[in-house]
């Protein structure tokens, strides 16, 4: 009996689960969940989701809605969360709450 070789043999250790990778994304989000009028929304929706991180807030809707009245964005990221926003409700919009309230 020699030795067995193979494709299942030779695999690398599965990486570290997702959830600490999205942990650490979190963390970090919560030193930019300050954003004013003027810092940098598209290096931030790169990284994440909604303007204020992970969970959509009332910010979300009045980016949306400024976008609405000025036009479409020409950004990768801001098109993308514009395009996102478009899949809610007026009124899913209107019952998300101001970020830390």
């Amino acid at each position: 009996a020699g030795k067995k070789g193979g494709a299942a043999e030779s695999k690398a250790p599965a990486p570290k689960g997702k959830a600490n990778s999205l942990q650490v994304r979190k963390q970090g989000s919560k030193q930019f969940a300050d954003l004013q009028v003027g810092d940098d929304v598209e290096a931030f929706l790169g990284e994440h989701p909604y303007v204020k991180g992970f969970l959509p807030h009332a910010e979300d809707a009045e980016l949306y809605k400024q976008h609405s009245e000025t036009g479409f964005p020409e950004t990768p990221n801001l098109r993308r969360w514009y395009e996102h926003m478009e899949s809610f409700t007026e009124m899913e919009r209107s019952a998300w709450k101001s970020f830390g309230a």
